[in-house]
């Protein structure tokens, strides 16, 4: 099932849960579609370990960041999205940062600079990306199970 076919489903399932009251089955399948994303997150705080530049820190930065995960059931907007605070102004490569001036230490003087790293380049996409092989099948599967009990009856 391709990504598509899938938030089509889930905008599917989700209206019929609404529609039929079981904020309970909703509310379940979310918290199992949030967790069957979150099994990619360990690998992704690594390529950042492994990407991102090692001096002055931005590699644990960005592996120590806050990675949200949520789920979204509307009739266009379906799918699991997964966001990073600050993972897509790295993942070009490009980053800006303040450098101090010939001025002094006062940080009023410091100019800000575009640094450029290309081994960066998609460190959070391509691992998402390589990441959802993985992570389809855990979906397709919640949603298969969901699916069977809104058939049987909600047993």
């Amino acid at each position: 099932m391709t990504q598509s076919n899938a938030s089509q489903r889930l905008a599917a399932i989700a209206a019929q849960l609404r529609a039929e009251g079981q904020r309970g089955l909703q509310l379940e399948m979310n918290r199992a579609l949030r967790a069957g994303a979150r099994t990619g997150i360990p690998e992704v705080r690594q390529a950042a370990r492994d990407r991102l530049p090692k001096r002055g820190g931005l590699n644990e930065y960005e592996a120590d960041q806050k990675i949200n995960v949520s789920v979204t059931s509307g009739a266009r907007t379906a799918g699991v999205r997964i966001r990073g605070k600050a993972s897509q102004r790295t993942d070009t490569g490009t980053w800006r940062h303040p450098v101090p001036s010939m001025l002094g230490y006062d940080r009023s003087y410091w100019q800000w600079t575009s640094q450029t790293y290309s081994p960066a380049e998609g460190w959070w996409s391509d691992t998402w990306r390589a990441q959802s092989v993985k992570i389809t099948p855990l979906i397709v599967a919640e949603l298969n199970r969901v699916g069977a009990r809104i058939q049987g009856g909600y047993r």
